[in-house]
């Protein structure tokens, strides 16, 4: 009693590590991932959210986010989920930004944020490769995903204190790396190419388990086999079909990620399913959920076509009309251009017979039986396993 309705609370924030999980302030930037960062208060979830940034002095700063500008330094958010959904960054930062079509007669805009020590130039260069990629995942779903305001921020911070990591969001992604655009620019897209594939499947093909998201407990979800794992077979593929990295290039990648799979004790152990429930606690870019995903949509790929595949039937599912597949346990929400929700029930989790057996054959024996069976029988059917052009 006796506030008036205001509440004025004070704290210290202890902000020193630049990814996509933390914050990171110091003299040159202020790198802020809001959940690490801001307060909030219970059961005001969906009361309107105001922010205001005070940079330094004669500090050149400015300010890349997706929250809703009212001023040059001040944004809202219409809710707590919203507002946590917005990583931001303040700097002196370059920028760079173009126009796609839309797909409904209009346009959405790209932006780069980059928080650097190099060159203006590198940055041009570096804004073209993405350009290159963007426009190879938009031409896979037929037009961008339906961004807020119509637009969609790339926020990287390449220093050298900085951590290597990404992290995707509905209308953004915050990249960070110790490398820098001068040694490792091809690299870094290759986390540019991963995270804006997300803004398709995981931001709007989502595992229902994901929400509402709970920022004061461990979200599990044992759909990240298809959240991630899809999302790792195809990035560095658009690299790929961009001009940017050779086939070869792309194939190793790829071995690489099998070799994880074949090194790794736990795949015969642990199901994807059973794998993606562990990410909360052990969660890495090399962590086998990854991989899991990456080796069920290749062997799904090599076992359903043969000779040169299309650039139409890239995907094994019409991802073009926003997905997924009805599942009988909760399974994945997508939704249409429209915000409308899409359920297209495929049948990929009802191959049981009459007493309720799992055929070895569907889907659901795939992602309930360890890592190990699955390479097994899947090699069994193919005769063991064979490349195809891509």
């Amino acid at each position: 009693s006796g506030h008036s309705g205001t509440v004025q609370v004070s704290y210290t924030l202890f902000a020193d590590r630049a990814g996509g999980t933390y914050s990171q302030v110091d003299l040159s930037h202020a790198h802020l991932n809001i959940p690490a960062t801001f307060m909030w208060v219970r059961g005001m979830d969906e009361s309107e959210i105001s922010v205001m940034f005070h940079p330094p002095p004669n500090s050149n700063w400015k300010v890349a986010t997706q929250l809703v500008p009212t001023g040059e330094f001040t944004f809202t958010a219409p809710d707590l989920q919203y507002f946590m959904d917005n990583p931001t960054e303040l700097s002196d930062f370059s920028l760079r930004e173009w126009d796609v079509p839309s797909g409904d007669g209009g346009t959405s805009t790209i932006r780069l944020a980059v928080h650097h020590r190099g060159t203006e130039s590198e940055v041009d260069e570096y804004a073209d490769m993405i350009r290159r990629v963007v426009e190879q995942e938009i031409a896979v779903f037929g037009a961008p995903a339906p961004y807020d305001h119509g637009t969609y921020t790339f926020i990287a911070d390449y220093l050298p204190w900085a951590s290597g990591d990404g992290m995707e969001h509905r209308n953004s992604t915050i990249l960070s790396s110790s490398g820098s655009l001068a040694n490792n620019a091809l690299g870094l897209l290759g986390t540019v190419s991963h995270e804006f594939f997300h803004s398709w499947n995981v931001e709007r093909i989502r595992p229902r388990s994901l929400e509402p998201f709970d920022f004061e407990r461990a979200n599990m979800s044992g759909e990240l086999w298809f959240a991630e794992g899809f999302t790792s077979y195809y990035h560095p593929l658009f690299i790929k079909r961009a001009g940017i990295a050779s086939l070869d290039d792309y194939a190793r990648q790829l071995g690489r990620r099998l070799n994880t799979v074949i090194n790794s004790p736990g795949r015969s152990f642990f199901s994807p399913v059973e794998m993606s429930m562990q990410a909360p606690f052990v969660d890495a870019a090399t962590a086998v959920w990854f991989v899991c995903g990456i080796l069920i949509l290749g062997l799904m790929l090599m076992g359903s076509r043969s000779g040169v595949a299309p650039r139409s039937a890239l995907l094994p599912l019409p991802l073009a009309t926003a997905i997924p597949f009805g599942v009988e346990d909760g399974g994945l929400r997508a939704f249409d251009r429209g915000g409308n929700e899409v359920l297209l029930g495929l049948g990929l989790y009802r191959n049981r017979d009459a007493v309720g057996n799992v055929h070895p054959g569907s889907l659901l024996f795939r992602l309930t039986s360890p890592v190990s069976t699955i390479c097994q029988r899947a090699s069994e059917a193919a005769g063991g396993i064979r490349s195809k052009r891509l």
